[in-house]
């Protein structure tokens, strides 16, 4: 996998440079009519320009040897294991594992395994809580088809009640390495991955798994 050259989530430069020039803008504010106001606008310009780099921060993460475990696809807690049907890719049961974002969470979202991107399909929708167990069906989300050989798995990236635009960066036939990025939700959200039921999952509900690093299955 490329090495980031700076520590932040590409496609955030637009976010990042217009939190900075607020900043500035207010400092200089503070040198031209210093008071009370301005000093705290210079306050709230630099805790949002901090809460801004915390979000986009993009570190880099080294999966587990073993090529048989599958890593998580994003930081966060687990909020949900659930046993469900999924005709259209994986074709039948399966373990749907649910990761909850929170705004001080990493929000680049990472491939589960080395696999080709066989689909992709986005759907538009509500802005509910993405801790909410409907959150799944009813909320705007993206979905990534993969499959490493006879192993089919998907990652849901989902919208939540802050977030407002999924990115991602896969595209279809390419092939992922296991933790490479392959998209990003800005602000608060929740990544869904399911599981043929040949794999052994290895995390429990409230678990705090990181993205690309914590094994979360493992393909028997």
């Amino acid at each position: 996998m490329k090495q980031r050259v700076l520590p932040f989530a590409r496609g955030c430069e637009r976010e990042l440079l217009a939190a900075a020039a607020a900043f500035i803008l207010s400092v200089l504010l503070v040198w031209a009519f210093p008071n009370g106001w301005t000093n705290l606008i210079a306050v709230i310009m630099m805790i949002l320009l901090a809460i801004f780099l915390l979000f986009f921060r993009d570190p880099e993460r080294t999966p587990p040897d073993d090529p048989t475990l599958l890593v998580s696809p994003a930081d966060g807690r687990v909020v949900m294991i659930k046993d469900v049907v999924e005709d259209k890719h994986i074709g039948g049961e399966a373990t749907r594992v649910s990761i909850f974002l929170s705004l001080f969470d990493v929000h680049v979202n990472r491939s589960p395994l080395k696999a080709q991107v066989c689909w992709m399909e986005h759907r538009a929708g509500e802005f509910k809580n993405a801790a909410f167990a409907d959150a799944s069906e009813v909320n705007e989300r993206n979905t990534i088809a993969l499959q490493a050989g006879s192993t089919k798995i998907i990652v849901c990236q989902i919208a939540g009640l802050v977030a407002r635009r999924i990115v991602c960066w896969a595209k279809p036939t390419q092939t992922l390495e296991r933790g490479e990025r392959l998209g990003l939700i800005k602000f608060g959200s929740r990544v869904d991955v399911f599981l043929p039921r040949r794999t052994t999952v290895l995390v429990k509900v409230g678990d705090t798994v990181r993205g690309g690093e914590t094994a979360i299955a493992k393909i028997s």
